[in-house]
């Protein structure tokens, strides 16, 4: 069974609309479930679970993704790599690493930086045509005089 979470460890992430009516209609199916199970359901208050309500076991999540990954024929991939695949997209599209740090629970953005910063590679030329437009143009062009 997975361990439980602490109070600091929870945190509210806003989500996109597509995967909330997702997940709306996940809640709609578990609803379904739970009340055919009748009181052979056991609400631990779940979004995710067995049909009895139960936590899920960490081989039958493996084996759920294997099949997914298997069905949309993609690289073969761990379920917590879906956690970094998230980081790093969200890094590579300019999102500031103290909200990438605060979707991924890090404590601090140090963190995350030092476990993403090889995905920023373009990140020292960014730099270097952000101080050369204001040294050089008062942060008006892209070179010097203006040029």
């Amino acid at each position: 069974m997975p361990n439980a979470q602490t109070r600091a460890a929870r945190r509210k992430i806003p989500l996109d609309p597509v995967t909330l009516e997702a997940l709306r209609r996940h809640k709609k199916k578990q609803a379904e479930a739970r009340l055919k199970k009748g009181p052979g359901w056991q609400d631990h208050g779940l979004v995710f679970c067995t049909d009895r309500g139960l936590p899920l076991y960490h081989s039958g999540v493996r084996n759920a993704l294997t099949r997914l990954v298997r069905r949309a024929k993609v690289k073969p991939i761990r379920f917590h790599d879906i956690r970094h695949t998230h980081a790093t997209f969200l890094l590579k599209k300019g999102v500031h690493p103290k909200v990438v740090a605060e979707r991924l629970g890090h404590a601090s953005v140090k963190i995350t930086l030092d476990t993403y910063s090889h995905v920023l590679p373009d990140t020292q030329q960014e730099a270097v045509k952000a101080i050369e437009g204001v040294l050089w143009t008062g942060g008006r062009g892209t070179g010097r005089n203006g040029r």
